[in-house]
């Protein structure tokens, strides 16, 4: 396969699907579709939320991001937090990711946002070096706990 040529856009409702799978796909597990469906509405109209899609030349998606412009009463300014990243995983060897991240990235400089933020699992080594080979470090250790 040749080096594909990606381009990146603000997803659509279309997109739905994509996203749906993306995270029932990273959770291991199903979603109710019809509460995705409305939450993808909600953060697709607010203003702090980013969702971006990577797709080919033929239109097929192939990578998704979701972001969240965010400050805090402690910190006033403005990062960026990545609460998503997932490609399709006939292309995560074809440099996807590194497309959708430089994409976020330079979003966050136009916006003038000069902090990114990631949250992974403990236990994912390819996350954390996909990060850290970006210059992401260790900044805190988050604990949680599931209430039922």
């Amino acid at each position: 396969m040749n080096k594909p040529q990606y381009k990146v856009r603000q997803a659509k409702l279309k997109d739905v699907m994509y996203f749906y799978d993306a995270v029932c796909s990273i959770l291991n597990t199903k979603q109710d579709l019809l509460e995705f469906q409305i939450n993808f509405k909600v953060k697709l109209k607010a203003k702090d939320f980013i969702l971006l899609v990577a797709e080919l030349d033929n239109k097929l998606v192939v990578g998704c991001i979701v972001a969240q412009k965010r400050n805090t009463l402690t910190n006033p300014v403005f990062s960026i937090e990545i609460q998503e990243l997932y490609i399709t995983p006939k292309y995560r060897k074809l440099k996807a990711a590194d497309f959708l991240y430089n994409a976020i990235e330079s979003f966050s400089l136009e916006q003038k946002i000069h902090k990114l933020i990631v949250n992974c699992n403990i236990n994912s080594t390819l996350t954390q070096n996909f990060y850290t080979k970006r210059g992401h470090k260790i900044a805190k250790k988050q604990y949680s706990k599931e209430i039922y």
